[in-house]
């Protein structure tokens, strides 16, 4: 099992590296928003902190051409980085494509069985499902809902 610190603060995931418990960082575009200076620096910055942790750092471009592009970028920033890319079908040949070139994917905003199994097939390392979104839509995410409805609770 691995856990990951969905922040960019840098005091945060300073104040629990000590714990031992943190096996890397996953941060996003509000995330990153929300930190002071350069985002490159703060982005290196993370992968020094936790050197043989996973940080994931999402794209922001939504055209494949572009998403392709920058994922190229991102992953070159420190051998540590994760590409995060949302799971949407139009995505789905670039991240082949980044899967057999040998980059780190880590797939945000999977919200069905199918889509983790689409991803599982195309080999990507990192599957992020959101599972309590899923709970606040009256879908099964966490299985509480199925649980509830179902009598099993």
């Amino acid at each position: 099992m691995k856990i990951f610190l969905d922040t960019a603060n840098i005091v945060a995931i300073k104040k629990l590296i000590p714990t031992g418990l943190i096996d890397g960082v996953t941060t996003n575009p509000s995330h990153l928003s929300k930190e002071s200076g350069d985002i490159k620096k703060h982005i290196l910055g993370i992968c020094e902190l936790l050197p043989q942790g996973e940080i994931s750092v999402e794209i922001t471009e939504q055209d494949p051409d572009a998403v392709y592009k920058q994922a190229k970028l991102i992953a070159a920033l420190a051998s540590n980085v994760v590409v995060k890319i949302p799971c949407h079908v139009m995505y789905y040949s670039i991240i082949n494509r980044l899967v057999d070139e040998g980059i780190t994917l880590n797939i945000t905003l999977v919200f069905s069985l199918t889509q983790a199994l689409m991803m599982a097939k195309l080999g990507v390392q990192i599957i992020s499902p959101f599972m309590g979104r899923l709970d606040d839509l009256d879908g099964q995410g966490t299985g509480e809902t199925h649980r509830a409805n179902t009598g099993y609770a």
